[in-house]
């Protein structure tokens, strides 16, 4: 205090000074010497300054003592400033080192582009507002808590990455009044998904955990919620999963190809124990599932022989046919079937051109042995319309020709009638009785008699694939005076 006083003197006296000159016009000096105490510059840090006079852009200031202040450069592109902990400088590095994960990032929460990894879309997402006034159709964000709005695309958000939804649950605070309910549906670019359930009057929750939906990445999502009558001052929630939740089970180690089953009660998979050889199958023995010894069931055939049983890693169990007692010797039991049955109302157009009948290929070697047969039975009706009906049938045939008829092969039925409002029929017995013969025998009936074609034989290689075609056609052109019914082949052995 007494140095302030003595510079309050000193500037006094000097004024005084200042103001004697002035008045009686003479120049007057007065030396007044002040001490500055002022801290130099720049200001440290213990003087609330920085002591930096130097700086780039981008630079950051850290305390890197405790009495003093120091740069550190800004990082490379994209790096991330991150603690030291304590007594230890801060630091720039790369995202997804350790200690630099930061789960939101453009790539997406959860995303396997993530900095903090994960599988693609696994979590759970949800909403939660307040004093939510429910009126008509209203739209919600997908997560967060925003106000609802009666336009979708002012509140809906991208799909940080594809994933499925599924597991969705909604819930208020209040039971509903009566009359009233809520029915949310999930969203997905502005369109409805399988993904909704209805709150109702006197319930306060509803779910649907069956449908699901799997966005694209950068897809559009919200929920829309439909009012019946009158909902206001409700608080509400919404959860959802987001693809797949590491909660949901263990994946144990595998090796390729394996199969992945639940081996016991638990969150645990597991993998089935071997891949399986070639042609094997994953079958239960009631209780597990294992890998099959063999071949499907069923897989085989019986040649010459019956079936008496299947079996689950086998071909099925052939046995020698029964024998038939006949008279004091026994005859083997052979079977006949039918391979091909066409039923059809094909009838003529207003021409005179052939139709025929969809073209059969008979398999090589179907007719194997000496004494197999094929029984080939067609059926057509005529109506009243006078006319000449031609009926051929056909096996082996290289080409057809809708006016000219077979070109090539045995034409083993082939008849003329000019009956009219009658039915036509064609029976047909092609017989091997060598790799290259065909004995044949074909009798027809027009209207209610039979009459025998004859018995003949042609060459036919059946170790080949043969195809069979029956036609008909009329003198006259007027539509439908001849219609083919139906065509059946059967195969019988000898």
């Amino acid at each position: 205090m007494a140095r302030v006083r003595q510079h309050r003197r000193l500037w006094a006296l000097a004024l005084l000074c200042l103001s004697v000159g002035m008045l009686i016009g003479a120049p007057l000096s007065v030396g007044v010497s002040v001490r500055s105490t002022s801290p130099p510059l720049p200001l440290t840090a213990t003087n609330g300054g920085t002591g930096q006079t130097v700086y780039a852009v981008g630079d950051t200031l850290y305390a890197d003592t405790t009495a003093s202040l120091a740069t550190r450069t800004a990082g490379a592109l994209g790096t991330i400033y991150t603690s030291g902990g304590a007594s230890t400088a801060p630091s720039w590095g790369a995202k997804g080192t350790t200690g630099n994960c930061v789960q939101w990032t453009s790539s997406g929460l959860g995303d396997t582009g993530n900095v903090c990894g994960g599988a693609a879309g696994g979590g759970i997402a949800g909403y939660s507002a307040a004093a939510i006034t429910f009126a008509g159709t209203q739209y919600f964000p997908p997560v967060g808590g925003g106000p609802p709005s009666s336009t979708e695309t002012a509140v809906d958000a991208e799909s940080p990455s594809a994933g499925t939804i599924t597991n969705f649950y909604a819930v208020v605070n209040t039971a509903l009044p009566a009359a009233t309910t809520l029915v949310f549906t999930f969203r997905n670019n502005t369109a409805d998904t399988a993904v909704t359930c209805t709150i109702t009057a006197g319930n306060t929750d509803c779910r649907d955990v069956t449908h699901s939906f799997t966005p694209a990445a950068q897809d559009k999502l919200a929920v829309k919620v439909v009012t019946t009558g009158a909902v206001t001052a409700t608080n509400l929630q919404f959860t959802y999963q987001y693809g797949t939740t590491g909660s949901n089970g263990t994946v144990n180690s595998g090796t390729i190809h394996q199969l992945a089953y639940y081996n016991g009660t638990g969150t645990a998979v597991s993998g089935e124990a071997t891949a399986g050889a070639s042609g094997t199958y994953v079958k239960s023995n009631g209780t597990d599932w294992g890998t099959s010894t063999g071949s499907a069931s069923g897989t085989g055939s019986c040649t010459g022989s019956v079936v008496t049983a299947t079996n689950s890693d086998a071909a099925p169990t052939c046995t020698t046919a029964p024998t038939l007692t006949a008279g004091s010797g026994t005859q083997t039991y052979h079977v006949p079937g039918v391979l091909y049955w066409e039923f059809t109302n094909l009838g003529n157009a207003a021409d005179t051109l052939y139709i025929t009948t969809s073209a059969y290929s008979l398999p090589a070697a179907t007719v194997s042995t000496n004494g197999d047969r094929l029984d080939i039975e067609l059926l057509t009706v005529w109506d009243a319309t006078a006319s000449t009906k031609t009926v051929q049938c056909n096996i082996g045939y290289t080409s057809f020709d809708t006016t000219s008829g077979f070109t090539g092969g045995v034409t083993f039925a082939s008849f003329a009638s000019s009956s009219v409002s009658v039915t036509g029929v064609v029976k047909s017995a092609l017989i091997r009785s060598a790799a290259t013969v065909m004995e044949y025998y074909t009798t027809h009936m027009v209207g209610t008699a039979w009459q025998a074609s004859g018995y003949s034989s042609g060459s036919v290689t059946w170790a080949n694939a043969n195809n069979v075609l029956c036609s008909a056609k009329s003198s006259v052109g007027t539509a439908n005076i001849v219609t083919i019914k139906q065509l059946r082949i059967t195969w019988s052995p000898r």
